[in-house]
């Protein structure tokens, strides 16, 4: 799924030793010998390893880990996967739009198209495509067609659309109303795919990337 970056180890190894432990000592115990599940009320406080074992998963199951390192990993998540995309895909983006900014916000909707529509995912849709040959969503952009593309085109079709949208916005009357590049990204992103969740997650993406990738931005988009 590509979301290793994101997991939390030390919590998921808590969660494979409690329950890898609690499953032998059942097998062993129990399922094995095909025992009456129900404790024997003669030998019940020898059995009580059984509702410690529980509570010892149940308090496992409950911690609340530092929101602090799962930060750090969204972060981590995010600079990895955009230094992918943009050595596969930095010169076509960045040749269609000419700008910075707008290159920001291309590659926020990239990684979130690709975290919630991950390669295997993809794989599906394109077999569930050749079957039904319906207008289906493709690609890792996940631009919308009623013909087979591949990821490249999907980048190509899907910078061509943002870029579309965004000369749409100059020449409207509307644009004068616009005060600063973030409005007119929200609106980019919001065209992409509407949704006021799409877009001010895509949002958050995007002054993450021009944080880590791009602190001396100087392309503008209200220009």
């Amino acid at each position: 799924m590509g979301r290793l970056l994101l997991l939390n180890w030390y919590k998921q190894i808590l969660y494979w030793i409690a329950i890898i432990s609690l499953s032998y000592v059942l097998y062993i115990n129990i399922i094995q010998h095909k025992k009456n599940i129900l404790p024997d009320l003669s030998t019940l406080s020898n059995e009580l390893w059984v509702v410690i074992l529980v509570f010892m998963y149940q308090v496992m199951n409950n911690l609340d880990f530092s929101s602090t390192k799962a930060a750090e990993r969204r972060e981590k998540y995010i600079s990895k996967n955009f230094k992918i995309l943009k050595k596969k895909y930095g010169s076509l983006i960045h040749n269609l739009t000419n700008n910075e900014m707008l290159d920001t916000v291309v590659y926020a909707i990239l990684i979130y198209e690709d975290f919630n529509r991950p390669r295997i995912v993809r794989w599906i849709e394109y077999f569930t495509f050749f079957l039904t040959t319906k207008s289906k969503t493709l690609g890792i952009m996940q631009f919308k067609t009623d013909r087979y593309i591949g990821d490249k085109e999907s980048v190509l079709l899907g910078t061509q659309k943002i870029l579309d949208k965004y000369q749409s916005l100059k020449q409207s009357p509307d644009w004068t109303y616009y005060e600063n590049d973030y409005q007119v990204a929200r609106d980019i992103i919001q065209d992409y795919n509407g949704g006021e969740s799409y877009s001010s997650e895509v949002m958050n993406l995007m002054y993450t990337i021009q944080s880590q990738s791009y602190p001396n931005l100087v392309d503008e988009l209200l220009t």
